[in-house]
């Protein structure tokens, strides 16, 4: 239990550690923000607000106007309004200004983290703050519609900014960067020590712990995806006042807790993974089965690599989340899953050394005639007659011998234990 809350800290602070502090990442997540179009609509919306709120725009269309069209300045302004808004939303939609807010933004994130880390200058971040400065779009925009190009410095530094993230405190934040440094660092190293020790102390019941590990592991990923979707409807419906925006802000904290979901879908898939193992050796007859029937191909080292080095090169070019491009996780999960695979194929050859290699047709034809049987059992099962149950249990097991399922040795013990009930 203590490795699973230290393992949902660990994916907390990694989450937090590369998404708010990488400027790699950040640089990505800005890219995706500035491309999505509610959002880029209320950016394009805090522009145009920005220069009619802060600027007489009729005045400014009076100076520019001739003295017989100066009374046209008002209704036309009032035009430029609605144009203003359509074609800042284009405007937003062109590579070019996108690539021009996405780089503004990123330099300022660098700066912020070279703050917070003691690397870089207090002046060059405005109290410690990220944030996306609008004046540039305003220019472009205002050139469009024909305004003085100096409209975009009349524009108050509270209207023309949006700020993305903020350190109030600073030597709070640079206390917060280092404790997160080494969580997101080395928590996951204590979980795995506390998982191993767990194992340690219970010699004869590891499997059962061991799949106790890998169902704590599961529902790790599980409660994050949770937390994560109940947490987005609570900003959006709860914390965003206008149904204008929460849209866009549905969006932005989708695509900001991309990498979260995605650790922890991560960890959902490989703790399914580790316990379809576990219950590959387990002691479940359809485990065994199963099993019996890989046994001969476990046994030879060289097919069963080979497999396991095709499986991770088709997963590292699917990269279905975003741990399959990070090289710690690679590492921590390429070894883990070769010291699974060499348990697995252990425990096949121990259990059976004189397995031979059948079809998997004929695997599949035993694991039907499995099938059959014990649908045809079911009514005697549910009639309670003792003496059928029996008689049927001994027919199953003859059909598993003949099919090959069940060597001599396994066929004479299982039957001994089921005529010994």
């Amino acid at each position: 239990m203590l490795g699973a809350v230290l393992a949902l800290l660990s994916l907390t602070a990694v989450y937090v550690r590369y998404e708010l502090l990488d400027t790699g990442t950040f640089h990505s997540t800005a890219q995706k923000l500035i491309q999505n179009p509610a959002i880029q609509q209320q950016i394009a919306q805090r522009a145009v607000d920005a220069v009619y709120d802060n600027v007489d725009v009729p005045a400014e269309l009076e100076s520019r106007l001739p003295a017989a069209q100066k009374g046209l300045a008002d209704p036309i302004a009032a035009a430029l309004r609605g144009v203003s808004d359509r074609l800042a939303t284009q405007l937003m939609a062109t590579p070019s200004v996108q690539r021009v807010l996405v780089n503004a933004l990123t330099v300022s994130h660098w700066q912020l983290v070279r703050l917070l880390e003691n690397k870089g200058e207090y002046a060059r971040v405005k109290n410690g703050v990220v944030s996306l400065d609008l004046r540039q779009f305003v220019r472009k925009l205002t050139g469009q519609l024909g305004l003085p190009s100096d409209v975009a410095d009349r524009i108050p530094d509270s209207a023309a900014e949006v700020t993305v993230v903020q350190s109030s405190d600073l030597r709070n934040g640079q206390r917060a960067i280092q404790l997160l440094d080494f969580l997101a660092t080395w928590l996951w190293v204590f979980a795995l020590a506390l998982w191993a020790l767990a194992l340690y102390l219970v010699p004869g019941h590891r499997r059962r712990e061991l799949r106790a590990i890998a169902v704590s592991f599961t529902l790790v990923g599980v409660l994050v995806l949770i937390v994560r979707r109940f947490a987005g409807d609570y900003i959006v419906n709860t914390l965003v006042a206008s149904a204008d925006v929460r849209p866009a802000v549905h969006d932005a904290y989708d695509i900001v807790t991309f990498d979260l979901r995605s650790a922890a879908l991560t960890d959902v898939l490989a703790g399914l993974v580790a316990l379809a193992g576990i219950w590959l050796v387990g002691p479940g007859r359809r485990a065994q089965e199963t099993l019996h029937w890989l046994a001969p191909h476990l046994r030879r080292p060289g097919l069963t690599y080979a497999a396991f080095v095709v499986a991770w090169i088709l997963l590292l070019l699917w990269r279905p989340t975003v741990e399959f491009g990070r090289a710690r996780g690679i590492l921590l999960m390429l070894v883990l899953s070769a010291a699974g695979v060499e348990i697995v194929r252990r425990i096949a050859a121990r259990r059976y050394p004189d397995a031979e290699a059948r079809s998997f047709g004929e695997w599949l034809a035993g694991m039907r005639t499995s099938l059959e049987h014990l649908w045809a059992r079911a009514p005697h099962h549910a009639a309670g007659g003792g003496g059928e149950t029996v008689s049927a249990q001994l027919q199953s097991l003859a059909l598993l011998h003949e099919s090959g399922q069940l060597s001599d040795a396994e066929f004479t013990a299982a039957k001994q234990r089921v005529l010994a009930i």
